[in-house]
């Protein structure tokens, strides 16, 4: 049985990020942030592809992402998550390809 002690969202740009409370520090949506960030309409397909580009992101995505229950529509489910630290690979792998839709001020994504 999944337990989180709190899950909530964040609002960042008028959409939502799940978020849960893992080992005292939030833990976000990898899904959620990558959809936001870079407005695709497919995030997943979209992380697929971006660990298939870079060699050294998909080593490394075991480290950077944990599966934790989050609450959904279906209930809760496993999701890949990350930590403040952990979200950051990614989204610098974003703006190095020049993939970021926007110009985002990060440090209020994670409040």
């Amino acid at each position: 049985m999944l337990q989180n002690s709190e899950q909530k969202l964040s609002i960042f740009k008028g959409k939502e990020i799940r978020k849960t409370l893992h080992n005292d520090e939030w833990w976000f949506s990898v899904v959620d942030v990558v959809e936001i960030l870079t407005d695709t309409v497919n995030p997943i397909d979209y992380i697929k592809k971006m660990k298939k580009r870079d060699v050294e992101l998909s080593k490394g995505w075991g480290q950077i992402v944990t599966p934790l229950g989050i609450k959904t529509t279906g209930g809760i489910q496993k999701m890949n998550c990350a930590n403040t630290e952990g979200i950051w690979k990614p989204i610098k792998k974003f703006q190095k390809n020049n993939t970021l839709k926007g110009n985002y001020h990060f440090q209020f994504i994670f409040t």
